[in-house]
């Protein structure tokens, strides 16, 4: 944790709190740093496809509340990306989005939290992506 200026700080929680504060982080964590606590740029362009997949789909990153295996959205989402992506767009648009638009952003989604951390896109690359995106017409 960070104070007011930037200062590391040690964290205790209680085990309930433990638990809370690791719900905040589980869907958003890279496999790497699960794996093996190492982080890296990578790690960022992971979070941020996780992001965007939240905006989408209108869904937390985790929550203890959905069924098993659908917990975690990007690991359970990923089958839906690109192609199926209506499937799990944020039903408060109803069919109001552009669809080529909407698969382009399944393609981003699914190229950021993609498992092999090599695989994923530069930052700028999301971006220049997120830039076509948005200039689509609906």
């Amino acid at each position: 944790m960070l104070d007011e200026q930037y200062n590391a700080k040690l964290l205790y929680l209680e085990s309930t709190q433990q638990h809370r504060f690791l719900d905040d982080f589980i869907g958003y964590i890279g496999y790497e740093i699960a794996k093996s606590g190492r982080y890296g740029m990578e790690g960022d362009v992971l979070t941020f496809g996780v992001i965007l997949l939240e905006l989408l789909t209108g869904l937390k990153a985790f929550d203890r509340e959905r069924n098993v295996g659908k917990q975690i959205l990007a690991v359970w989402t990923k089958s839906f990306l690109p192609d199926k992506i209506g499937e799990i767009i944020d039903p408060r648009l109803g069919n109001d989005y552009p669809v080529k638009a909407a698969t382009q952003m399944g393609k981003l989604i699914k190229c950021c939290i993609e498992q092999d951390l090599k695989k994923r896109p530069l930052m700028q690359d999301v971006l220049d992506t997120l830039n076509c995106i948005a200039k689509m017409k609906h």
